[in-house]
């Protein structure tokens, strides 16, 4: 059997990456700090190449304020010299933070782009102060044309039960978009990716039955972590999912008759130094940007997950 690696995504919240300018809720925020936030971005998504010999073809962020931000980091830090463009547009989020795509030029051409906005009910009147659903339609190279849309769910701030009916209006409309596009080509390639602020098992996810979920396999492999982590608990609502186009368990092949497979696997990238200590809870916890007011100086609150996706042939 020979692998072929076709193309490796990264997804990751990059917890309040805005600009030092005002005006602007992080009162303590300022141009040193940006670029150090910056520069430290940057060197994460350096170590992946090291890690897993190639830099990322696609990186869906979330929690970053506008294009400035996203200018800088893939113009002013090493990143320039890999050639990443970008894709983002503003959403009518109350924090002012929004999704984006990085994307490198000479791997991936994006042929179509779109953002869907989520409507609050039926009559399409009015909408969800919340992320936008970003949807990059492009060719790669070795691969046919390739779907991809970024998500970041609205939250579970003021309780779960309160919030699941806007996670249930994103699951839903999300969706819907995946269903139009299976249903003009059911060969489509597509990949979901974002923070879901859900995990695998919860309701909105599971809507998605459509889709593979790759982190539901990896925490089936990969007990006790995550990408995020709230007190004691590591929970992984960081999430890749992939139809079954791109999709082939080993186990289920049947060699005599497959030339070939795709196969798709999802890790959780963790640096050492994006952890910490945890004097609280004991282990380690993300050393985040900020707590409150308090400036703490790590680069986010989650994990960064890498998708590679290969084709095997027999």
């Amino acid at each position: 059997m020979k692998e072929t690696l076709l193309i490796m995504l990264m997804f990751w919240n990059l917890e309040n990456y805005f600009d030092p300018f005002p005006p602007n809720e992080i009162k303590f925020w300022n141009w040193k700090k940006f670029e150090k936030k910056r520069d430290d971005i940057a060197k994460v998504i350096m170590l992946a190449k090291e890690e897993y010999s190639c830099f990322p073809a696609i990186i869906g962020v979330c929690e970053v304020e506008n294009y400035f931000v996203l200018n800088q980091l893939t113009q002013n830090t090493p990143l320039a010299r890999i050639g990443y463009g970008i894709i983002h547009n503003d959403s009518p989020d109350k924090r002012g933070i929004d999704v984006a795509l990085l994307y490198r030029k000479e791997i991936f051409r994006p042929i179509e782009t779109k953002f869907f906005p989520l409507f609050s009910d039926t009559t399409k009147k009015e909408t969800l102060k919340t992320r936008l659903i970003l949807y990059a339609k492009g060719c790669v190279n070795n691969l046919d044309t390739l779907h991809v849309l970024v998500n970041h769910w609205p939250s579970k701030m003021g309780g779960d039960k309160a919030s699941l009916p806007k996670r249930m209006i994103a699951s839903n409309t999300l969706r819907k978009i995946t269903d139009s596009i299976l249903l003009y080509n059911t060969n489509a390639n597509i990949i979901l990716m974002g923070d879901f602020n859900d995990t695998p098992d919860s309701a909105p996810v599971l809507n998605l039955n459509k889709f593979i979920n790759l982190a539901h396999i990896y925490s089936k492999e990969h007990k006790n972590t995550g990408t995020h982590k709230y007190k004691a608990q590591w929970s992984i609502i960081d999430q890749f999912m992939v139809n079954h186009k791109l999709y082939s368990d080993s186990t289920v092949c049947n060699y005599s008759q497959w030339i070939y497979c795709n196969k798709a696997s999802m890790n959780i990238f963790s640096p050492p130094h994006l952890l910490t200590q945890d004097k609280t809870y004991l282990g380690y916890k993300i050393k985040r940007t900020s707590q409150g007011p308090k400036y703490l100086g790590g680069v986010s609150d989650h994990l960064p997950i890498i998708l590679k996706l290969y084709t095997q042939t027999y």
